[in-house]
């Protein structure tokens, strides 16, 4: 009987996440993550956790490339708010998610994403709370020039 119940639920909670935009459902177990890394701990997130559902939601393709080379940041980070918090109230841990804007089903894409992600620079705030790209080697360079209470805030001083 019981086996039933969590069929049905589990078919419930796929078809919720289907719903709500996800392109791929899973179900995991604390057995078949037994012996994985640190991160496959279910109660780490969950504690006393039996099993999860994990889901993946498409980003919009689109808002890429402009993220990677430092143009446009509003379109792919609100995409990337609503593909995350998917359904209110669930806990979701986040990455800095490169992994998803790089995969892609074609090679060339992969590869054109992950060396825009590599020679695009960084993001350094400024102090009225404005954004720019810059180098690696510009922002380094802007990091010495400050004062060992600022510079604190982004390196051991």
């Amino acid at each position: 009987m019981e086996k039933n119940i969590m069929e049905k639920i589990t078919r419930r909670a796929t078809d919720l996440a289907k719903c709500y935009g996800a392109g791929a459902v899973g179900v995991v177990t604390t057995e078949m993550l037994e012996g994985g890394p640190p991160s496959t701990d279910l109660g780490y997130v969950l504690p006393g956790a039996k099993s999860a559902i994990s889901f993946a939601v498409p980003l919009n393709q689109d808002y890429i490339e402009s993220w990677f080379n430092k143009q446009r940041h509003a379109d792919h980070l609100q995409n990337n708010i609503q593909a995350n918090v998917l359904m209110p109230g669930d806990r979701v841990e986040l990455t800095c998610g490169n992994c998803q804007l790089i995969c892609h089903p074609d090679k060339e894409v992969r590869k054109k994403r992950y060396k825009m992600l590599k020679e695009s620079g960084v993001i350094v705030e400024n102090l009225d709370g404005s954004r720019e790209a810059m180098s690696p080697k510009k922002a380094k360079q802007r990091i010495a020039a400050m004062n060992l209470e600022t510079r604190a805030l982004y390196e051991k001083v």
